[in-house]
């Protein structure tokens, strides 16, 4: 997936005596909505930007196991990609959004992270039980639970 940064304008912010370099993003897209929740990141025009390539991790989360619920699009895509820049290995729970799901997987794989895919249903008491147990079967533990929403 190529990402169009064409709208960045550089500018500068001081703060005291030091002048920090910013990038101003002056991003255009179209009002967008969809009928079904969850929605489909794939089905959007513009995608959405969720990596900035020049961020490189510094590995603050080696060797460390992440639960990402909704971890397929969205800002839970964005924290799976950045956890996975830092070095942990991320399980991601997704509703039904497959194609989502499997796009992020190859996202995380050609960053050099692995990750593991599960669809399902959070409020359902089983399916959160299995997470945990498939977690562990996998990787062996469980470091880091981010939840992207809960539904009550």
């Amino acid at each position: 997936m190529n990402l169009d940064y064409k709208y960045g304008n550089k500018g500068y912010k001081y703060d005291d005596d030091i002048g920090l370099e910013i990038t101003k993003y002056h991003i255009l897209a179209p009002e967008q909505e969809q009928d079904k929740q969850p929605g489909m990141e794939y089905e959007m025009t513009p995608q959405p930007i969720f990596d900035n390539p020049n961020y490189k991790g510094s590995g603050k989360l080696k060797d460390k196991v992440a639960i990402i619920t909704g971890g397929d699009s969205g800002l839970g895509k964005s924290a799976a990609i950045a956890f996975v820049k830092e070095g942990a290995k991320v399980v991601i729970p997704y509703y039904n959004e497959h194609k989502d799901a499997n796009e992020t997987k190859e996202c995380i794989e050609k960053l050099g992270g692995e990750c593991l895919l599960l669809a399902g249903d959070i409020s359902n008491k089983n399916f959160s039980k299995e997470i945990v147990k498939k977690t562990i079967d996998k990787f062996g533990k469980i470091n880091i639970f981010s939840i992207k929403q809960i539904v009550f």
